[in-house]
């Protein structure tokens, strides 16, 4: 399944990772601080103004560490996801349950010159609520600037 992210701003640049199982193959972005997108490869999310696979958007300094992380996650999630008594101990956040019900693309974008992650993320999750009257599924609350 093609991946739309059609809600970013045409100017931006963007890479695609692959599978964020794959993330301990791209110990590059050990340097690179930025924006992360988390799509889903099989589904796409009903939204208020249209669908789409965006399932988290996200920002880290340090992208290989975040994006590790997200992954044990997942993985965790992973694990607890069939097994009944393990669900009733222990929480996993939602977005790690989409990761691991729906698998994880990842895509990321890097900051330039001055620009912080934080406000990076700011802008990137206006352009998606923007076209979808929503944030991803995966996201809780809005960056604040």
């Amino acid at each position: 399944m093609e991946v739309d992210l059609s809600f970013l701003n045409s100017k931006r640049v963007y890479k695609e990772l692959g599978k964020i199982q794959d993330i301990k193959n791209h110990v590059e972005l050990k340097e690179k601080k930025g924006v992360y997108i988390i799509t889903s490869e099989k589904q796409n999310f009903i939204y208020p103004k249209g669908k789409s696979q965006v399932i988290y958007i996200g920002k880290s300094d340090n992208l290989y560490r975040r994006l590790k992380a997200h992954n044990a996650n997942a993985e965790y999630a992973d694990d607890y996801k069939n097994d009944e008594e393990k669900i009733k101990n222990h929480f996993v956040y939602g977005v790690y349950n989409y990761i691991s019900e729906f698998g994880g693309e990842v895509f990321y974008i890097s900051t330039h010159g001055l620009q912080t992650s934080k406000n990076l993320e700011a802008e990137i999750l206006d352009e998606f609520y923007s076209k979808y009257f929503a944030l991803p599924v995966g996201n809780s609350a809005f960056s604040f600037k």
